[in-house]
């Protein structure tokens, strides 16, 4: 007997699920006509990093292990997910290829959606939409928590705990994020896109400081030192940006001081680069607040 026919039949069907929490008995009995089931053993590979986007799963039954392995670093767990939880919602979402890979941790059923199933249970049930691209958010931003230098120590449930902490801001092309002189109360880290950083010269002159992309971060020194910004910054693409303010920050570090000294030692190296701009000569170390 399949899924669908266990569901119908009021034998054990699949776990709750908040993908389909708002569905009516009758409405999710519809829906699991569109499931097909698939069962791996444990420690089975059950889509890797890179490979196509093009189905979702929903954990029937066992638990998995979600994690990214870039070349050269270590292996980063993103998430463990139980009976209920389901993934492989980026490649809906970004119609891109798997960013993760997953493994099972026990044997494990799932319930496999192919995206043209998904849109056709979306079209007909729009919540389903909703709960969806909520999580989508939560896990993107999981994410890049995970790889930030800021953050990347946290272990999974502390980056979890702080995910809300966050707001998400977009910028079109050749907008300007921060105006060097302008007040500062909050740290950015880039999501998607590119920026670049840059000062004046005494002369009116455009001083290029740098280029930065997906996970590199900005705005520490008015954050560290309560002094304006010391530089503008400025959209090259759309960009993305989660932004988390002053005094969320200042929680965070109180009881993680190794992202105090993560950003003190990108703050030495951009004050001194902006010296290095201005075409100032340094006797000793860049020290805070120097601009």
């Amino acid at each position: 007997m399949g899924v669908a026919e266990r569901t119908a039949a009021g034998q054990e069907g699949p776990p709750p699920i908040p993908l389909f929490s708002d569905l009516k008995r009758e409405e999710l009995s519809r829906v699991m006509e569109k499931i097909q089931a698939r069962q791996f053993a444990k420690d089975a590979v059950i889509c890797r990093e890179g490979d196509p986007g093009d189905s979702i799963y929903i954990i029937s039954h066992g638990r998995v292990s979600i994690f990214r392995h870039p070349a050269g670093g270590e292996k980063i767990r993103l998430a463990e997910l139980k009976e209920g939880d389901f993934f492989g919602e980026f490649g809906f979402f970004a119609d891109a290829k798997r960013q993760a890979t997953v493994e099972a941790l026990a044997d494990t059923e799932l319930l496999e959606i192919v995206k043209e199933d998904l849109q056709k249970i979306i079209k007909e049930f729009p919540s389903v939409s909703l709960v969806l691209f909520k999580f989508y958010k939560e896990r993107v931003l999981n994410n890049l928590l995970a790889f930030s230098p800021l953050f990347k120590g946290f272990p999974l449930e502390e980056r979890k705990q702080i995910l809300d902490k966050f707001t998400m801001e977009k910028f079109p092309s050749g907008a300007m994020v921060l105006e060097e002189g302008a007040a500062g109360d909050s740290l950015y880290i880039i999501k998607k896109g590119e920026v670049e950083a840059y000062t004046e010269s005494p002369r009116g002159e455009k001083l290029p400081l740098a280029r930065l992309k997906e996970g590199d971060f900005f705005g520490e020194i008015s954050l560290l030192t309560g002094r304006p910004r010391t530089a503008s910054v400025k959209a090259l693409q759309p960009a993305e940006l989660v932004r988390l303010n002053k005094k969320d920050f200042d929680q965070i570090a109180a009881h993680h001081p190794a992202v105090m000294k993560t950003l003190e030692e990108f703050l030495h190296l951009r004050v001194a680069n902006k010296l290095k701009a201005l075409g100032v000569v340094q006797d000793s170390p860049a020290k805070e607040g120097m601009v």
